[in-house]
């Protein structure tokens, strides 16, 4: 945890990742009476363009809105091809309740599936790099990005 490594003080630098969620804000807010060293940086992943009209399902059935902050987990990083089920987005489920952000959870309902699809992508482009071109790598290239830049700014 960052904590320990704050405690333990570490000089390595550290990039503490989370996701752009409501758990990872939760847990960052946490953190925040912690004094964190500028070796130190805690960064969640990026706003998307894509997940600012995300189907979700909650207890009046299917609506699309802005996910972005709620249930931005990894799974929603690894292209919008493997967010897809019969041409549609595979939607988030909403389950928590944090009171103390007056936010909700969400969590992508098959997360199985997304991650079998990812592994078979990569499995396809391990056999022919070309195969690259033919997904979305654009989740995955933003979070690298803003790891690159994490020390820059």
């Amino acid at each position: 945890s960052v904590k320990s490594f704050v405690g333990a003080d570490i000089q390595n630098k550290i990039i503490a990742l989370f996701d752009n969620d409501t758990a990872a804000e939760s847990a960052i807010r946490g953190l925040s009476k912690t004094k964190i060293t500028e070796n130190i940086k805690i960064i969640q992943y990026p706003n998307t363009k894509f997940l600012e009209d995300y189907p979700t399902m909650g207890p009046t059935g299917i609506t699309k809105m802005n996910i972005n902050g709620l249930a931005g987990s990894i799974e929603m990083y690894l292209g919008t091809d493997t967010l897809t089920e019969k041409n549609k987005f595979i939607p988030v489920q909403w389950k928590g309740y944090d009171s103390v952000l007056k936010k909700y959870q969400g969590e992508i309902i098959d997360k199985l599936t997304v991650s079998k699809k990812f592994e078979e992508r990569i499995k396809i482009c391990k056999k022919n790099r070309e195969k690259i071109k033919e997904f979305d790598w654009s989740g995955i290239d933003q979070i690298l990005n803003i790891i690159f830049d994490a020390f820059n700014k």
